[in-house]
């Protein structure tokens, strides 16, 4: 059965765009996307796996419905039969970057 693990929208530390506020969805999806990035970057660092080698949209960026709009954030999308994207979903979870990486500040900085 397919099981998706919400990671969230940007590194615990950081401020990010807030529901309601101007240009929330074209500064969120830019988040999510650098972010789901970084987190790619900390699997092949923790995993030794490249994105190729992890289930296909393993990484995505879900849209849910909030009283203020549609929020965005980055999940993980496996089938419960796969231990090892389980395992890897859940250290995501648990593991998450404190605040963006180089990588991903000079992304958001040429996007928002």
């Amino acid at each position: 059965m397919k099981e998706t693990l919400e990671i969230g929208c940007s590194p615990y530390g950081e401020e990010c765009a807030q529901v309601g506020t101007d240009n929330y969805t074209i500064r969120a999806r830019a988040e999510c996307h650098a972010y789901k990035k970084q987190l790619l970057r900390l699997i092949e660092k923790q995993f030794n796996k490249t994105q190729d080698m992890l289930p296909d949209g393993f990484l995505g960026v879900k849209t849910s419905a909030h009283d203020f709009g549609c929020y965005h954030e980055v999940v993980a999308r496996y089938n419960d039969n796969d231990a090892d994207a389980e395992e890897i979903a859940y250290w995501l979870e648990g593991n998450s970057p404190e605040y963006w990486d180089d990588e991903a500040k000079k992304e958001l900085q040429e996007k928002v």
